[in-house]
């Protein structure tokens, strides 16, 4: 049910507040319609009943939601990239979008390098809650068989400690997404 009333902002401003309840238990959707400047009363009445029927049927809809349901709805859709299957979707749909965000080009280009060297052909194509100890420990066996020195594979070595550490934080950070 849609109720209509006449407000004015602070500085004067004539405008219609256009409520509808949407049942017991969820909150009210309000939008505002301001008035033309020189229509008549009968004009603005004729044109807002027509707004709050429209205002209204958009609710019943469901084009217009809440801003909590938009934030539930937000939250869903990061579940839902959380989702994907292996570790490739998943480090290109989340981890190296978010690491794009908050790290320096030339950290953001060594970690896609890894991810696309190592880590993608080895790994790529497992699933996130499969990937094992013994999958990383393939993995660096996988380098030390291209040529890799003993000590470059060691867990001191950077590349190393970044392929582990890449793989820890984007397994852990999927099982948070999931929960």
């Amino acid at each position: 049910m849609v109720s209509i009333r006449k407000r004015t902002t602070k500085d004067g401003q004539i405008f219609y507040e256009i409520r509808v309840s949407r049942g017991r238990g969820k909150p009210y959707l309000t939008t505002r319609w301001y008035p033309p400047e020189g229509w008549s009363q009968k004009a603005v009445e004729r044109a807002l009943t027509k707004e709050a029927a429209e205002f209204e049927r958009r609710c019943r809809e469901g084009e217009i939601v809440s801003r909590t349901e938009q934030k539930e709805c937000g939250l869903q859709q990061k579940r839902e990239a959380a989702k994907v299957q292996t570790l490739c979707q998943y480090g290109e749909t989340v981890f190296m979008p978010a690491k794009s965000v908050t790290m320096s080009e030339n950290g953001r280009c060594a970690y896609q390098g890894s991810l696309n060297h190592w880590i993608y052909p080895i790994l790529g194509n497992l699933k996130m809650p499969n990937i094992s100890p013994a999958n990383i420990s393939a993995l660096l066996l996988s380098m030390q068989s291209t040529g890799k020195a003993h000590a470059t594979c060691g867990l001191h070595h950077p590349c190393t400690a970044c392929s582990r550490w890449l793989i820890w934080q984007m397994w852990s950070q999927s099982i948070q997404w999931i929960r």
